[in-house]
């Protein structure tokens, strides 16, 4: 049951069903003998919970029971003291309702505890309610209003599993929530007051003070406060501190670096000092990672793994595992898992080299053999309670909480290549079936998605779809586990169009309710998709490059396409109000940074050689990194603010690894209506720029040769995005194919559309050059050559020996060579050996003039440029661009008739 608030306040509310949109609770404060007194009532119309004593009436002085609601309990409010509850007839202490975890009161030591109907006990762990027992099942959760996220208003979600107790949820969620906002408030004034006094006194910048007040001091307020406060002290000079103990604390902001000699923490803005208190290891480490809310920390060396508390660096435990490869934290950080490579043990038996460690004791709780590092980890549900592992075409699920007790459900899928567990408190597992390939002994079979819940995994599947051309796949839920996107991908491209293999998207419900193919208007492949975090919208980048990027809805409505750019990355910030589209790889490293709320560009980063990018915890920043062996020069990381100046980078020699340290997201400040502004940059960037190599004032451009330098670049050399022509996809290969009757290339689809303009079997034409048949002898000059020989062998019989030659008198004449004439293009229709033309010089046939008359050899002229004519339009009606002087000798085919008609007899 989700009840939306009317108000983002939880003692002035109404909370109504999300789905009915009936009342089911209303929250007010008012002032009662002379105390503010909080008053929970609901609409009589619904009954009371059933486990509840049935009482007639409350307090009769209380103004909230009239004839439409009736009071459930009533706050009163005490500063100096204990408030009081007034509930189902009683008047308690509210300490004595909701004690806390440790200290039995509500304060800063543990979570507050509160009692169900039946004695059982529950807790709230930030804003969610759970079970304490080892499974922590979870009974209900409050969410914040996000309108950046598609979220307008607060909700309180009750699970079936705590309908049985709505007025004590409702009641124990109105104290906290209300005690958790005053603690904040308390924390912020105490705050604000000691960096005041900092700022006054001169030890600290008013833009330092600034950012110190931004999302920092919700969750490292006492830690600031600590440290300015220091300043305050009696005694104490200014100069006595140096200023980085006043900055934002290094714990908000991390990254974590590892390098081949090295590993390491560095804080955030402004000074980016390593965090006090962490000792980096003396021999590499192999890996490292953090806990998914970011308060534990481990790494891994070659002779054990070391976990830390992240706040203030402290070990915690130090596990002698040796040739450990991969480590991961499950959601909570209860749970570590520790991978190795398989080996061939002695004795012969199977190598359990996938463990299950606890955090708190060390103790290893479960082992299993695994022998591929592609998905090696098990996949825990949001509150640890299941954890599910494919194992040869089988799902096997485990309860974390009884390790002991082995494989507790199972599900075989015939053909199951990977499997992925939603997010949510409602988890539902899709499972991916390659295509099976039919051959001689078996029969092909499509591949499939199927979506089953985890707490009816045997039952049938929630929503399946088939199809084809797909043998492996990439699964993405959204934030809230409804819907899941699936990227699928063939291992040859039978079309010949890339070398990677086809690719299709699809949507698919987790209700069964929806699924489709996410259908795009470009030919190529997909190169990047992301969901968004409001978990209603999503955005794909695809096609030939320049690619395009377009979002779509959760039912594929597109909402906004951004163009063609050269992009192959998308990420979208934790709040969902800024978005990346960037290329990376063999692309030039732009970064296009979007406003989603008015899909306007904020600005452009220029980052070339990054293989790593990651939006910081409070989506303000920008992280990225050059590492090895990816390339291995010009290692290091840069910090960019998400309004484009660079903040800090840090050069690091063979760097591995490097992210930012988590944040859950509710204890973030929210985003700010607009694009914050950037604090000051680091000494590091300044310190970059001098070291920098000078720049020329002029650029120097791409290489023209002297006949084109002047002139507007081609439509044939520009990118599609910049005007240019469209690009025809090639058929994979590295040279365009030939044409039928020559060596060059012809004008057949896949040439990129290089060969338009050449003719099927004429010769290659350069560039700049005078035609290859511009000095032939044209017809005319044939006829003429050919008169003169026969004249010359009539008169040869009468004068053997003429003037001039060995057998006479006189000495031989030189002969001059005639001077050439300058070649010259003829683009009209009725030159058969215009540039482009498809009729081309055709050799003369021995003999052939001498048997033809003049008005023969112009009709069979005639003929064959009309023959080229039709060979030109049959390529236009099958799509194929033609030149300009292809489409102005078809609007010449009918002078050319008129001529023919004319010499032709009738």
């Amino acid at each position: 049951m989700k009840l939306s608030l009317s108000e983002d306040s939880p003692i002035d509310t109404t909370l109504v069903n999300s789905a009915t949109g009936l009342e089911h609770y209303k929250v007010e404060t008012k002032k009662v003998r002379g105390h503010a007194t909080t008053i929970i009532s609901r609409p009589r119309e619904f009954a009371r919970d059933s486990l509840f004593r049935d009482t007639d009436s409350v307090y009769s002085d209380t103004a909230t029971i009239t004839n439409e609601h009736e009071e459930v309990a009533a706050i009163e409010w005490h500063v100096h003291r204990s408030s009081k509850l007034r509930y189902d007839g009683l008047e308690i202490d509210t300490r004595e309702f909701m004690p806390n975890e440790r200290s039995g009161t509500f304060s800063r030591a543990g979570p507050p505890m509160v009692w169900g109907p039946d004695g059982t006990r529950f807790r709230w762990n930030r804003s969610i309610l759970e079970t304490t027992d080892d499974a922590r099942t979870p009974i209900a959760s409050f969410q914040k209003s996000e309108p950046e996220a598609g979220r307008p208003h607060a909700m309180l979600e009750i699970m079936p599993a705590g309908e049985y107790m709505c007025d004590i949820i409702m009641i124990s969620w109105v104290y906290v929530e209300t005690m958790a906002r005053k603690l904040h408030q308390v924390k912020n004034r105490e705050v604000k007051e000691a960096i005041d006094a900092a700022v006054d006194g001169g030890w600290m910048s008013s833009v330092m003070a600034a950012n110190i007040m931004g999302p920092a001091v919700i969750v490292q307020g006492d830690l600031i406060l600590k440290k300015v406060k220091a300043q305050l002290r009696p005694g104490t000079s200014p100069k006595d501190i140096s200023q980085a103990e006043i900055i934002v604390p290094a714990e908000f902001g991390v990254t974590s670096l590892r390098a081949q000699k090295s590993l390491g923490l560095v804080g955030g803005t402004p000074n980016y000092l390593p965090v006090a208190g962490f000792e980096s290891p003396d021999v590499p480490a192999r890996t490292y990672h953090y806990s998914a809310d970011g308060r534990l920390y481990a790494y891994g060396l070659p002779t054990g793994v070391r976990i830390y508390q992240a706040e203030g660096a402290q070990l915690l435990q130090e596990l002698q595992l040796p040739n450990i490869v991969e480590l991961k934290f499950s959601p909570r950080g209860t749970y570590l898992s520790t991978w190795e490579r398989p080996v061939k043990l002695e004795d012969g038996s199977q190598h359990k080299n996938l463990r299950i460690f606890s955090v708190s004791t060390g103790e290893e709780l479960i082992s299993f053999s695994q022998k591929s590092q592609e998905g090696w980890d098990l996949q825990y549900t949001i509150s640890e309670s299941h954890a599910i592992r494919l194992v040869s075409q089988e799902i096997q699920v485990y309860r974390p909480s009884e390790w002991s007790k082995g494989i507790v459900d199972k599900l075989k899928v015939e053909g199951a290549t990977s499997v992925a567990l939603s997010p949510g408190l409602n988890p539902s597992i899709a499972v991916f079936v390659a295509e099976k390939k039919a051959s001689q002994i078996t029969h092909g079979a499509p591949a499939s998605i199927k979506i089953y819940g985890l707490m009816t995994l045997n039952a049938q599947p929630t929503c399946s779809k088939t199809f084809y051309k797909a043998d492996r796949s990439q699964i993405k839920w959204n934030t809230l586990g409804t819907q899941v996107l699936l990227l699928t991908q063939t291992e040859v491209d039978n079309s010949n169009k890339s070398y990677y293999g086809e690719t299709m998207l699809y949507l698919l419900s987790a209700a069964g309710n929806f699924d489709c193919r996410v259908t795009l208007d470009k030919d190529g492949p997909i190169h990047d998709f992301a969901w968004s975090p409001n978990s209603k919208e999503f955005g794909v980048v695809y096609g030939y490059m320049p690619a395009k990027t377009v979002l779509f809805d959760q039912r594929v409505h597109t909402l906004h396409d951004f163009g063609a750019s050269p992009h192959n990355f998308i990420s979208f910030n934790p709040q969902g109000r800024l978005l990346i589209l960037a290329g990376f790889g063999n692309l030039a490293g732009k970064l296009d940074i979007i406003d989603r709320r008015t899909l306007q560009k904020v600005c452009t980063i220029d980052a070339p050689n990054t293989s790593h990018c990651e939006w910081s915890p409070d989506g303000r920043f920008i992280m990225t990194a050059t590492l090895s062996p990816r390339l291995r020069v010009d290692n290091g990381i840069k910090v960019w603010h998400c309004s484009g100046p660079l903040m800090h980078f840090q050069a690091i020699e063979e760097l591995y690894q490097t992210s930012w340290r988590p944040t859950p997201i509710d204890a973030i400040a929210a985003f700010p209506q607009g694009v914050p502004l950037a604090p000051e940059p680091s000494a590091s960037v300044s310190d970059m720029a001098k070291l920098a190599k000078p720049t020329p004032s002029k650029p120097a451009g791409a290489y023209r040769p002297p006949g084109a330098r002047g002139q507007a670049t081609p439509s044939l050399f520009k990118r599609e995005d910049e005007g240019g022509a469209a690009r025809m996809p090639t058929n994979g290969t590295a040279t365009p194919p030939r044409g039928p009757y020559t060596r060059s290339p012809g004008p057949v689809p896949g040439s990129n559309g290089y060969a338009q303009g050449q003719q099927n079997g004429g010769r290659r034409h350069v560039p700049g050059a005078p035609p290859p048949n511009a000095n032939s002898p044209t017809p005319e000059d044939r006829e003429k050559k050919n008169k003169k020989k026969k004249d010359k062998k009539k008169e040869g019989g009468k004068d053997k020996a003429q003037p001039g030659t060995p057998n006479g008198d006189s000495a031989p004449t030189p002969i001059v060579a005639p001077i050439p004439k300058p070649a010259f293009i003829d683009i009209s229709p009725d030159v058969v050996e215009a540039v482009g033309g498809d009729g081309g010089s055709v050799p003369p046939t021995p003999g052939g003039d001498l048997l033809l008359d003049p008005v023969a050899k112009k009709i069979r002229n005639l003929n064959k440029k009309l023959k080229a004519i039709d060979e030109l339009k049959e390529k236009l009606t099958r799509g194929e661009r033609l030149e300009v002087t292809q489409l102005k000798k078809i609007q010449g085919e009918g002078d050319l008739r008129k001529e023919l008609a004319t010499l032709t007899p009738a």
